[in-house]
Parts: C-alpha cells; sequence; structure tokens
C-alpha cells in the first residue's frame, strides 16, 4: 500500500495575471453587496440609530435579538387575538340565541378570518433550522430531498410585498375576508 491517497499533493493551481484581476473584480463586487446588504439590514434595527461606528458582528447581534423580540411580540398578539375571537365567538353565539328567541331576526354567522391575521396565527407553527454543522455542510436527512425541500414556506415576499404583519382591529379582522 505505498499509493495511499492520504499522501496525495494538492494541486496548486497557477493563476495567469488576468485571472487574477477578474477574480480580484469578482471579489470585490461580492463584498461590496455583502457590505451593502448588511448596510441595509443595520437600517432595519431602531437600538442601532446613533451607532457612530458598525461593525458586522453588532449588526447580526442586534438583528438577531430584534428578530428574537419581534417574535415574541408576534406570539403574544397571536394570544391576545385568540382570546377576543373566542370572545367574539360567545358573543355571537349569545345574540344568535337572542335572535333564535325572538324569531324575528336572522341569525349572525361568524366571518371567516382576514388574510392578516391567517399568516399571524401560521406564525405559531413555524419551523426553524438547527444547522449543527454551522457553516459546515448542514446536509438535509437521508431521503428527505435536495437542500430547499421547505423553500417556499422561508422565501422573502416579492419585492413591494409587506414584510411584516400589521396590527389589526377587530373589525378590520372581520372585514379582511379571503
Amino acid at each position: 500500500m505505498s499509493g495511499s491517497t492520504g499522501n496525495k499533493k494538492k494541486r496548486v493551481r497557477k493563476w495567469t495575471s488576468e485571472e487574477r484581476a477578474a477574480h480580484r473584480i469578482f471579489e470585490k463586487s461580492r463584498r461590496e453587496a455583502f457590505n451593502d446588504s448588511m448596510i441595509d439590514l443595520a437600517r432595519h434595527i431602531p437600538s442601532l440609530t446613533g451607532t457612530r461606528r458598525l461593525n458586522k458582528h453588532m449588526i447580526v447581534e442586534h438583528s438577531v435579538a430584534r428578530h428574537r423580540a419581534q417574535r415574541q411580540l408576534a406570539m403574544s398578539a397571536l394570544e391576545d387575538m385568540q382570546a377576543l375571537i373566542a370572545e367574539r365567538d360567545e358573543l355571537l353565539a349569545e345574540v344568535n340565541q337572542w335572535r333564535t328567541a325572538s324569531s324575528a331576526l336572522p341569525l349572525r354567522e361568524v366571518e371567516s378570518r382576514g388574510k392578516n391575521l391567517q399568516e399571524l396565527l401560521a406564525t405559531k407553527n413555524e419551523v426553524f433550522g438547527t444547522f449543527p454543522n454551522g457553516f459546515g455542510d448542514n446536509a438535509p436527512e437521508e431521503g428527505s430531498g435536495d437542500d430547499h425541500a421547505n423553500a417556499n414556506e422561508h422565501e422573502m415576499p416579492p419585492a413591494g410585498m409587506p414584510t411584516s404583519v400589521a396590527p389589526l382591529t377587530f373589525t378590520q379582522e372581520l372585514s379582511n375576508q379571503p
């Protein structure tokens, strides 16, 4: 076993000056695009307002903290909305009992929930990644398909679409029918 594959030398590529120049240009544009995205992200984080010197680590930390706080706020709002809907349903049932007893008025039906409320209700069931290998290979489990098996669940909305759920009033919830 003198020809062991473990002792194989890595091939060193000889780059021409044109290839190096092209690679430098590509890498510079990639870095600039990434930095522009980081600055855009920083603009969406109120806790970074007034920061004199930004760095990527700070932007990511504050972004994660804000995301967690916003998720907690959404979950609290969801619980409040579910309580309001339950109360509405109880009151509607009582109104319908009175209407049935009077026989003169038609019964009120429960109106369907608005799209924004349905999206808010769906946040309770969101699935988050674990990424056990960090930036390394986090291949999907055996037989689960490609890397983006649930890609549609995590896609960003098209440009111009709102990325957050606006709070609804009780009347808006009833009037926003699909």
